[in-house]
């Protein structure tokens, strides 16, 4: 399982990343702490052209919640549980549920 993290990173700075370059999963710390409703969008988006790639999204962060977020989107507090996620969604993606 291949992985890219990305630390320290503001949604302004997710945006300028290169979706179609992304060839692993992607493993997010977000340094925002807010997130607009504009963002969820974006968010809801990019998640969603990565999962239809086969690709995991994972944001990682302490101070977001699912009650901000999308559901769509995945969100773990530590690294270990995100790359946990991902596996279970490689697992899942394998047995074709």
């Amino acid at each position: 399982m291949a992985y890219k993290l990305l630390e320290n990173y503001s949604i302004d700075k997710l945006r300028g990343y290169e979706i179609d370059q992304i060839q692993e999963h992607l493993i997010v710390a977000l340094s925002d702490s807010e997130v607009n409703d504009r963002d969820f969008q974006w968010i809801e988006n990019f998640a969603s052209d990565l999962i239809n790639r086969s690709l995991s999204f994972v944001i990682l962060s302490e101070k977001l919640t699912y009650e901000i977020l999308p559901e769509t989107v995945n969100l773990c507090p530590t690294l270990e549980e995100a790359i946990d996620l991902i596996e279970f969604e490689e697992i899942q993606r394998d047995l074709g549920l």
